[in-house]
């Protein structure tokens, strides 16, 4: 459901913003649901309430972005227009026919994903792999000691 309320709500963007622009419908809708899981993971591995928000919000607790990739050679993915005084969360999903398993690769905060280094031609305009992202269990930490404070 939350992976159709997302594509529902992208048609309203032009598929050129989204980095999409040659995807059909099938893929597009497929890729929502993706993304839909890979969020749902990370609210869950966070222990926030998660739900299909607006677009332009963060995508976890109103403060995280979560990018999900089924492919192979897992990597985030970023893009000219992300937001840099974000924070990035990849994950990768298996078996999304047959009863879906994620895993967490990490995060990065968008100014570093963005260095030149990470740079690259085509739709995906920054590719950062696995190796370079920080373990998942510090933002964890990180996020359960903010909690505690407030």
């Amino acid at each position: 459901m939350n992976g159709m309320l997302r594509e529902c709500t992208a048609r309203g963007r032009s598929a050129e913003q989204r980095g999409n622009a040659s995807r059909s419908f099938a893929q597009s809708l497929g890729a929502d649901i993706a993304g839909a899981i890979g969020e749902a993971a990370v609210a869950k591995a966070l222990d926030f309430y998660w739900f299909c928000g607006r677009a332009g919000d963060p995508d976890v607790g109103g403060v995280y972005e979560v990018r999900t990739t089924e492919q192979a050679e897992p990597h985030l993915a970023l893009y000219e227009w992300d937001d840099p005084r974000s924070t990035f969360i990849a994950v990768k999903i298996f078996g999304k026919e047959s009863g879906c398993e994620c895993e967490i690769l990490g995060w990065l905060d968008g100014r570093e994903g963005m260095e030149e280094k990470y740079r690259r031609k085509g739709p995906i305009h920054f590719y950062i792999p696995p190796s370079s992202l920080r373990p998942f269990s510090a933002l964890e930490a990180g996020n359960r000691m903010a909690r505690a404070v407030t």
